[in-house]
């Protein structure tokens, strides 16, 4: 019975999971003025300074 509800689950997550979707208020122009990427996002790096 729980694999039943395990699958029924997987089955029910999957198809009705719509994914992302375009963003209507995307500006290609804006994006490229800040020297972002084809998603908007610009390329940041992550440090952990660590003493001793």
């Amino acid at each position: 019975m729980k694999k039943i509800y395990t699958v029924f689950l997987l089955v029910f997550v999957v198809t009705v999971n719509p994914g992302q979707t375009k963003n209507a208020n995307y500006d290609s122009t804006l994006a490229k003025s800040f020297s972002a990427d084809d998603f908007g996002m610009e390329p940041y790096v992550f440090v952990i300074l660590k003493s001793g």
